[in-house]
């Protein structure tokens, strides 16, 4: 009986961890187009921060990368970690120029990729050997 419990709980981890994932994945994806593109609001959002527009794309590119890292197994929890780099980043531009929402909602994708590195423990485990 109690291997059920760990087989019911070991496939809602996953399930779980693959929705998230794949929700985190479009999102990356579609902001990190939008850089790329140089869409608004993001090319006056980084002028008004005094970056550069190639800084801009790199940080889409990235974003894209990561996003599409996200949805391959073997390689999940690395572009998680790589997208919480950006994403602390992010949210130290929020902070230095006083933009609450700057500072939001990386801070809800910091959460989101942490919980995500966090389901994907067993990846990361097998890595080690564990």
């Amino acid at each position: 009986m109690a291997y059920r419990a760990e087989m019911t709980e070991a496939r809602s981890t996953t399930i779980g961890g693959w929705i998230i994932g794949g929700l985190l994945a479009l999102v990356f994806v579609m902001t990190g187009g939008g850089k790329v593109l140089a869409m608004p609001p993001s090319p006056e959002n980084f002028a008004r921060w005094g970056l550069s527009t190639n800084l801009m794309m790199l940080i889409g590119a990235l974003e894209i990368a990561g996003g599409i890292g996200l949805l391959l197994r073997p390689l999940a929890p690395l572009a998680a970690v790589g997208l919480i780099g950006l994403m602390c980043g992010a949210v130290r531009v929020g902070l230095v120029f006083h933009e609450t929402m700057h500072v939001v909602l990386p801070a809800v994708l910091l959460v989101l990729l942490s919980l995500f590195i966090y389901l994907r423990r067993g990846t990361i485990a097998r890595w080690f050997g564990r």
